[in-house]
């Protein structure tokens, strides 16, 4: 598998800065009175990412969706594009987009192939009782100090629905407190790891480290809010 780092197409896109550790009970909460800094808008105003798709706010998203209409959608709902990159490993038709809404806290994952979504999971973190902290099995998906946990859900249907559902709870971190190993790759190159069934960890270190140099072509501002690894981090 070449773990040649790829290229992200979309460099300083959406760079946000260390977040408020206040609640994102809205998309706009917080714009009144105080203009946050940390949002880079260039990948909504670029004229070469402008998208002829009228996106109303009654569309939503579905399996089956094309990548150009799943993106222009999740645009509409606050998310900004931070990385774009092409599979390796052979799986030259697959695409993995990395996108972030920095005002309620919420990082978009999309694997397209062909044009058409293929996968996309949306990350989050979440602060809860002490019931909630015993239904997450992970010790480390959760902050019991904080009470809060780490969230990840399969969103190809409804991301809209599913993002204005958690703000309305008014729960959610803009700056994640609990932040566990993930991996940004896609099926096919997870596909190509099983070659390495005799040795486990040798294919343990190769996600990791395709993971690793994907989180560090991300923007500053992304990587500390989410509070990902750079890559002397990863490797201590």
């Amino acid at each position: 598998m070449n773990l040649r780092v790829p290229r992200s197409i979309e460099p300083g896109l959406a760079d946000t800065g260390r977040g408020n550790k206040e609640r994102a009970g809205s998309r706009r909460a917080g714009r009144s009175g105080e203009k946050l800094s940390i949002i880079d808008d260039r990948d909504q105003r670029s004229a070469g990412h402008s998208s002829p798709r009228r996106i109303s706010d009654d569309d939503d998203t579905a399996t089956g969706d094309d990548v150009a209409r799943y993106i222009a959608i999740a645009r509409a709902e606050g998310f900004f594009v931070a990385a774009k990159f092409d599979a390796v490993g052979g799986q030259s038709d697959e695409t993995l987009w990395i996108l972030n809404e920095p005002y309620s806290g919420f990082l978009l994952a999309v694997v397209s192939a062909i044009s058409q979504v293929i996968d996309a999971t949306l990350h989050y973190n979440l602060q809860t009782d002490a019931d909630g902290l015993k239904h997450t099995p992970f010790p480390e998906h959760r902050d019991p100090e904080s009470k809060t946990i780490y969230v990840r859900e399969t969103c190809m249907d409804a991301l809209r629905a599913r993002c204005r559902r958690l703000r309305a709870t008014n729960s959610l971190l803009r700056e994640w407190k609990v932040t566990p190993a993930i991996s940004f790759i896609t099926p096919g190159e997870w596909e190509s790891i099983p070659v390495l069934r005799a040795d486990p960890a040798a294919g343990a270190h190769l996600i990791s480290d395709l993971t690793n140099k994907r989180i560090a072509e991300l923007p500053p501002g992304v990587r500390s809010q989410f509070h990902l690894p750079d890559a002397g981090e990863a490797n201590a």
